[in-house]
């Protein structure tokens, strides 16, 4: 078997966080054209932004049609990573704005999967996304113009000579392939296709709550596949057709809004009108399109705890219907809250769901008034009765003097989806989750956050009921780790991610294994695939790997590595430990990195 190389750029760091000014102007592409101005409903210079804090996000990355998006690029602040064989993701600690959190998602063959989310202080946040499949609608001659039905409903008609090339300008006259998706405002999904949240910042620079009427995703390309767009001064015409489910309540005009990619946040942009069962409105650029109204906003925080032991119930789905079958929906964190912007004044229904046997049951439900004042309207403390039986696991964290240790973090395999929770100021953990009326399969370990070192992994089957698992001893193994060694001119580097990133994970898939790892304390994350059977006895070789770490070589060029052998080549749920060695092409001969690992596999 021939084995590919792929050629990798160590970059000096991904996406830096947004800087917060009295005018934050958004310099871009033709897809991003205009810029925000910061101001609240008063008319004072504060910034729509908040200050960032330390979070985790985590979740799940799927495809349209439910199954798992494997290998996924996921971006969260200035951390990279990609989605395991189960599509699971998790950012490890980084730096990002508490109530605007942007994730991206990019995977060839699909369009680019965003989600914008409210973040606590050293809490993991889970969140969902499925990705729409970017399939071409049809196309036309760009001399010519023409009209296209999208995928899903709706159609844009383009006029004659409008179209460039996205990277140069130049005026483009061959076939223009489009690729137009709607998104149903009412379909069964919205809530996990949607790109960034029902939130925007209107022409006023003003961030609103959003119901929406329709969305649509448009991307323009060549012939050889190269993006193309509108030509300045050209509009093209959208139109998406009301539901019938709206159309006793869609306003005769509703703003227009754009996704813009930077920030994750919806730009309001013109105005559509409402005619024979459309909404007819004209664009200047192609990205994501949604037709929908503003209302102004407050905060709201919600915490969910079970009324028997009270402790926080983590990833239950809270949806906010505000009327006429228009809701939003999140998960509550790993602190069991989950927060939000609503409508002022309005009535809205709440519903506590979680998912028991691939359906969504439904354990709670109340009405809330929101309040008038665009400030955060608190936190409202709701309990769940036993109407769902809950598992519940408790224990404790020491260190190997027997020392307590406060805020130890204990990974927790649940049915084999990884979650990470922090112990308290006692070393104390509480996880609880329904049982569904079945076993759960439990694997627990607790991590000395300072040394690294773990506790013996606890693997239990249990049910409904509150379990005492007693005290973990954090100095027992050394957990799992990547280390690398840097050598260039002379001058040694050494970088490690120990166990307590929750996404230090492998899996394994056809002949290949995939390593993912990232770290919690700087922007440093590496992954890549190496090809070759399960035994230790035969040399592996790596097939490609990317990384992103604190280094000044850029341009430097991944050429070719020395086989990987393993020293240990565990089944599924067991531990693949081993090392290899990575070269570079000139001008960057004298430069190699060595790798030592031990992850955990997950199949």
């Amino acid at each position: 078997m021939k084995n590919t190389f792929y050629p990798f750029k160590i970059t000096l760091g991904a996406l830096s966080l947004l800087v917060l000014t009295s005018m934050l102007i958004l310099e871009s592409c033709k897809k991003q054209p205009n810029s925000v101005r910061n101001q609240n409903s008063n008319g004072s210079s504060s910034s729509w932004l908040s200050s960032p804090v330390n979070s985790t996000i985590a979740g799940y990355v799927y495809l349209e049609d439910g199954s798992p998006a494997v290998s996924a690029k996921v971006t969260v602040g200035d951390r990279i990573t990609t989605t395991n064989s189960e599509g699971y993701f998790s950012s490890g600690l980084t730096r990002v704005p508490q109530r605007h959190a942007f994730v991206k998602v990019e995977l060839n063959g699909y369009f680019l999967g965003m989600r914008t989310l409210y973040v606590q202080e050293n809490a993991t946040e889970f969140v969902r996304i499925r990705l729409m499949k970017e399939e071409e609608a049809g196309n036309f001659n760009a001399t010519n113009g023409g009209e296209i039905q999208a995928l899903g409903g709706g159609r844009i008609i383009f006029s004659s000579n409008s179209i460039v090339e996205e990277v140069s300008g130049k005026s483009y006259s061959g076939n223009v392939h489009v690729f137009a998706k709607r998104i149903n405002p009412i379909g069964e999904h919205l809530a996990e296709l949607m790109p960034g949240a029902l939130r925007g910042i209107n022409s006023d620079g003003v961030e609103q709550a959003l119901i929406s009427y329709g969305m649509m995703a448009v991307e323009l390309k060549a012939d050889d596949g190269s993006p193309l767009q509108l030509a300045g001064g050209k509009e093209a015409e959208l139109r998406l057709p009301v539901e019938a489910e709206q159309s006793n309540v869609a306003p005769q005009t509703v703003p227009m809004w754009w996704m813009n990619e930077e920030i994750g946040m919806w730009q309001e942009e013109g105005a559509f009108e409402q005619s024979a069962g459309e909404y007819i409105g004209k664009v200047k650029h192609f990205s994501f399109w949604n037709c929908d109204d503003g209302f102004s906003i407050i905060n709201y925080t919600v915490r969910i705890h079970d009324s028997i032991s009270n402790n926080p119930l983590v990833n239950y789905r809270v949806k906010i219907n505000v009327s006429n079958a228009l809701s939003a929906s999140a998960f509550t964190n790993s602190l069991g809250q989950v927060s939000g912007g609503i409508p002022i004044n309005t009535n809205c229904n709440v519903e506590v769901m979680y998912s028991c046997n691939q359906n969504w049951v439904v354990t709670k439900s109340w009405s809330l008034i929101s309040g008038t004042n665009a400030i955060d309207d608190g936190v409202k403390k709701v309990f769940i009765s036993n109407a769902v039986d809950y598992s519940t696991i408790i224990g404790s964290v020491l260190g190997c003097n027997g020392n307590v240790l406060p805020g130890a973090y204990v990974r927790i395999y649940q049915n084999g989806t990884p979650n990470l929770i922090l112990a308290d100021a006692n070393g104390n953990f509480t996880y609880t989750v329904p049982s569904c009326g079945t076993q759960i399969n439990y694997e627990v370990t607790a991590i000395d956050s300072a040394s690294g070192k773990c506790s013996q992994p606890l693997k239990v089957s249990l049910g409904q009921g509150i379990h005492q698992l007693g005290v973990f001893d954090a100095c027992v193994l050394q957990g799992e780790y990547l280390r690398v060694t840097q050598q260039y001119n002379g001058t040694v580097t050494k970088y490690s991610i120990p166990m307590i990133n929750s996404n230090l994970t492998c899996y394994r898939q056809g002949n290949f294994l995939h390593f993912n790892a990232a770290s919690f304390n700087q922007p440093l994350s590496f992954n890549g695939m190496i090809w070759g059977d399960e035994n230790t006895t035969s040399a592996h070789t790596l097939t490609s790997y990317n990384e992103n770490t604190p280094s000044t070589l850029a341009g430097a060029n991944f050429v070719i590595s020395s086989p990987v052998y393993f020293t240990h080549y565990g089944g599924s749920l067991d531990y693949v430990e081993g090392g290899f060695k990575v070269i570079f092409s000139p001008p960057f001969s004298d430069l190699t990195m060595g790798f030592e690992f031990k992850l955990k596999r997950i199949n």
